[in-house]
């Protein structure tokens, strides 16, 4: 694709585009593939990501083995006094 803001991944030798403008907050995308490893490290060279977080599970969707990405925010943990754990 000749599009800017597509990004692509090859874990197993054959490339799979992402719409990186798409895949925000949120949003999840499925990576079929059978090296995960590679999938996931590939992955976060691509989206470095600042206070977001992408979150990996390995799963099988429509018979097909991948991986099911999803960006998230991260939150701060709240800390001290006032936490809202009971004791």
């Amino acid at each position: 694709m000749t599009t800017s803001n597509v990004v692509t991944i090859a874990p197993d030798g054959v490339d799979i585009d992402i719409l990186a403008d798409k895949f925000v907050v949120g949003a999840s995308i499925f990576v079929p593939c059978i090296n995960t490893e590679r999938a996931k490290r590939q992955l976060r060279e691509l989206f470095a990501l600042g206070d977001k977080k992408l979150v990996f599970r390995v799963c099988v969707v429509d018979g097909k083995y991948g991986m099911r990405v999803w960006m998230i925010r991260e939150k701060p943990v709240k800390r001290g006094r006032g936490s809202g754990r009971k004791r």
